[in-house]
């Protein structure tokens, strides 16, 4: 984006298979509110490899015609906070006030849009998508020399530098790190919040499963966490994250969405919801975000907050009193 981000990249998602999407989106300046779509990442990944296959099939559908598309990789070894505060100056400078903009993140990308959301106010923000992220950490503060340990000699991170990388070190305490910055919670107030977990590790799978295509650094990962021996993770997760550290109404401290799950004043008022469909007891970390049946939920559920279905935004109050909107079996938990 800017010279002085090196390791910061937000930019229009214009590859050649989508330029005709793209050249559909109305150009900053032009009359009228935009719709966008910013695509955040999660560790040891990036754009592609983590969004390729939700990215071509929102671009190819009917309903989000018109809608753009944003990339968003970041140094995921800097601190949340910093990426956070790089992605609001870019929010902040490629969009008004009025404009449509929906976040749709995997594992640690959620808890830099949650930064970012907390830094600036971003009123053209209404939506974000929380895939796996870990808004409850992940890796505990015990378990990160191990990881390092096995990491060395598998890939360029250095053991003896790993654990001192912000990023690394904050999946730990995602929730005191939030709970920390609650004079901002106010900035998130008008941006409804969905969590979607991966349910790979449920109470009738068996401890010993493997998922398929985990391969690299993933692998070291998934033996490491995947199977719940190291860190004894309660059940149901996803082999790396538990569903109660994706579920903000799940957590001990409280989260800017507080108001919304513990103290709503009525139905309307609702701005957290934690999603989740059969499909999620078949995903693991890795693979919650190329599911099928998972991005035609996000599909549905972003075209029904624009207003792109029946004409009008819907809630996700409106959402939950009337589930069949997202065409699929679905439980919708708004409150503790």
């Amino acid at each position: 984006m800017a010279d002085d981000m090196p390791d910061f990249n937000f930019t229009p998602w214009t590859e050649p298979t989508v330029a005709e999407a793209a050249d559909a989106a109305t150009p900053l300046g032009n009359a009228g509110p935009r719709r966008a779509i910013v695509y955040l990442h999660g560790i040891f990944s990036d754009h592609g490899n983590a969004f390729g296959t939700m990215h071509a099939r929102l671009v190819a559908a009917p309903e989000l015609a018109g809608v753009s598309h944003y990339i968003c990789d970041y140094d995921y070894f800097d601190s949340l906070w910093t990426n956070g505060e790089r992605l609001a100056k870019a929010l902040s400078e490629t969009f008004h006030a009025d404009d449509e903009v929906v976040l749709v993140t995997h594992s640690m990308g959620g808890l830099v849009a949650r930064c970012a959301i907390l830094a600036t106010r971003l009123e053209c923000v209404r939506l974000l998508f929380l895939l796996g992220t870990p808004n409850g950490g992940a890796i505990r503060v015990s378990q990160v020399s191990l990881l390092a340990q096995l990491l060395h000699g598998t890939g360029p991170i250095a053991a003896a530098v790993f654990p001192r990388k912000a990023g690394i070190m904050q999946l730990a305490h995602a929730a005191d790190l939030f709970h920390q910055y609650r004079a901002l919670w106010g900035n998130a107030a008008h941006v409804d919040y969905v969590s979607i977990p991966g349910r790979y590790y449920h109470k009738d799978r068996s401890a010993w499963s493997r998922t398929d295509g985990i391969t690299g650094v993933t692998l070291t990962l998934t033996s490491l966490l995947g199977e719940g021996r190291w860190l004894h993770l309660s059940r149901a997760h996803d082999g790396i994250v538990e569903e109660a550290s994706n579920n903000l109404t799940a957590l001990d401290r409280m989260t800017e969405k507080w108001d919304s799950y513990a103290c709503p004043r009525d139905a309307g008022t609702h701005t957290y919801a934690h999603i989740r469909i059969p499909e999620c007891d078949e995903v693991s970390h890795h693979r919650v975000q190329h599911n099928p049946a998972i991005i035609d939920l996000v599909r549905t559920i972003i075209a029904a907050r624009l207003g792109l279905i029946s004409g009008k935004p819907l809630s996700l109050g409106c959402l939950a009193r009337d589930p069949f909107t997202l065409r699929t079996p679905v439980e919708i938990q708004l409150t503790r």
